[in-house]
């Protein structure tokens, strides 16, 4: 084969790799932020009390 068949060869290949890198990027991007959305919307239920408790616990040592 001649080498511009290898090179053609090997810059789709590239561009194949490429694409299939940025699809798995965003994908874990948009999966991170579902994650951080539900976390956002399951904290003020239960965020105040359990905050409240962590700044007195980490108060009181240090005072």
């Amino acid at each position: 084969m001649s080498p511009v068949l290898w090179q053609a060869i090997g810059y789709a290949g590239g561009i194949s790799l490429g694409i299939v890198g940025l699809v798995a990027l965003v994908n874990f991007l948009w999966q991170r932020l579902e994650q951080q959305a539900e976390k956002a919307t399951a904290q003020p239920a239960e965020s105040p009390s359990a905050s409240e408790l962590g700044n007195t616990s980490e108060g009181s040592p240090s005072a």
